[in-house]
């Protein structure tokens, strides 16, 4: 066992699990199956990895490389198969003819390996590699370069044209997709300077692992987190990981020798030890860095989240109902730096939502409501607020008729978001927000 190997054991793990959760969760959406596929096929890699990191036998490497390759042919095709169904670009006759090449490499791998594979060698004192400056076959470097640059290069560039161009949920999802991108770029692309001669050591192998969970979290996910938050929490949890898995292989690997004579055959109950004490007190480390990391990236939302909480309990104290519109409405626009609110009142009389205050008093921008029966049926359900981009999301993947409605109805408030006032289980009045200054999620 080596670090490579380790990190090939996690990838099957990691896209396996992303790959069923995906599939759990797909709910007939084209995009997750094809994405759940994709996990399946990265975790052949780690399969593949695993195996010619013990091989012993070069040709037991070889067979173990023939493996790895399904992966490393069909990723970046699948890939931006993916990224074709997400964006709904629909470039038929452009994937026809990627599958048909990669499905022309997997033969040649299988049945003329020496022709694509090459020659391999003993790197890093290790395990076997493919040694493309050995045997310098052109068919390898070709599919290399249009693969894993021409190819990859320009699923990454209509991934960046549609984010510039997106909003809403499809932009904050495009974050975590561009995220993941990039994680999966540096992991995959380790894995090659060693085969072109120079002789870096695939450590990034272990972002493959990572990567995915990335892709998973933006694709079922509609209420997602800022993005950087995904990315404080990841460097912690790879940073605080790394130290509590590679503290005890630096001391097995490394320093065995050492160890053999100060503690002789019992040499190992030093990694051990060290691996349990990392293991026990990690997660710990983990959760401290995380709080004081958030601490200071959401000073300003917990900031207003105080101060709304401070105007709350004087809000109570307000007998008049006029008077209490007006402190919401300058409290929230204020604190919570939202563009425009509007209150709307449930009237027994006419039996609909009338506006009875608003922080901008142009009707186009805050117009009166026609009717809001299917948000009253979602709010009696649900008891939540409902974002505009979330529904938009979710009634485009449902085409349900009450999302619909709700989605339709929010543009007509010009709400980025909606949130109810319930007496008992009663809606009483509900709160038409909009975006919020410089166009945070809420």
């Amino acid at each position: 066992m080596n670090y490579f190997s380790v990190t090939s054991i996690l990838i099957v793990i990691s896209n396996i699990g992303m790959a069923t959760l995906l599939f759990l969760h797909s709910k007939g959406k084209k995009a997750n199956v094809i994405f759940g596929i994709f996990c399946l096929v990265v975790s052949i890699w780690g399969i593949g990895g695993f195996f010619y990191s013990t091989a012993h036998q070069v040709e037991n490497a070889y067979r173990a490389w023939q493996i790895a390759n399904i992966c490393a042919i069909f990723v970046p095709v699948v890939f931006y198969h993916f990224v074709d169904v997400y964006l709904g670009i629909k470039n038929r006759i452009f994937l026809r003819f990627l599958y048909a090449i990669a499905f022309s490499l997997l033969f040649i791998n299988f049945f003329y390996k020496k022709i694509f594979i090459g020659e391999l060698s003993i790197f890093f004192n290790q395990f076997y590699y493919i040694d493309w400056i050995k045997s310098k076959n052109p068919l390898y470097l070709i599919f290399y370069i249009s693969f894993y640059w021409v190819l990859l290069c320009y699923t990454f560039f209509l991934t960046i044209n549609r984010f510039k161009t997106t909003n809403g949920a499809q932009r904050n999802q495009l974050k975590y997709i561009i995220l993941g991108m990039l994680v999966g770029f540096l992991g995959g692309h380790s894995c090659f300077p060693p085969v072109f001669g120079w002789k870096i050591y695939p450590y990034l192998n272990i972002l493959i692992a990572i990567y995915p969970l990335i892709f998973g979290y933006a694709i079922v996910k509609y209420r997602l987190m800022d993005i950087t938050l995904v990315l404080t929490r990841t460097s912690i949890f790879i940073a605080v990981y790394s130290l509590v898995l590679g503290i005890p292989f630096a001391l097995a690997f490394g320093w065995q020798q050492k160890l053999m004579l100060m503690f002789g055959q019992n040499w190992w109950i030093v990694p051990f030890i060290s691996l349990a004490v990392l293991a026990t007190v990690g997660p710990f480390i983990y959760i401290y860095l995380q709080r004081k990391a958030e601490d200071r990236l959401l000073k300003e939302q917990r900031a207003y989240q105080a101060a709304l909480r401070q105007a709350s309990l004087r809000m109570g104290q307000i007998k008049d109902l006029a008077r209490l519109f007006e402190l919401i409405i300058d409290v929230v626009t204020r604190a919570a730096k939202i563009e425009h609110v509007a209150i709307y009142l449930y009237d027994p009389v006419k039996r609909q939502y009338l506006r009875r205050a608003s922080s901008k008093k142009d009707s186009a921008v805050i117009p009166e409501v026609s009717s809001a029966e299917e948000l009253f049926t979602y709010f009696s359900k649900n008891q939540e607020p409902v974002v505009y981009d979330e529904i938009k999301q979710r009634s485009q993947d449902d085409q349900g008729q009450e999302l619909m409605s709700i989605e339709s109805l929010m543009r007509e408030l010009n709400a980025a978001a909606v949130v109810p006032s319930f007496i008992e289980n009663r809606l009483v009045a509900f709160f038409a927000l909009g975006g919020q200054v410089g166009g945070k999620a809420f």
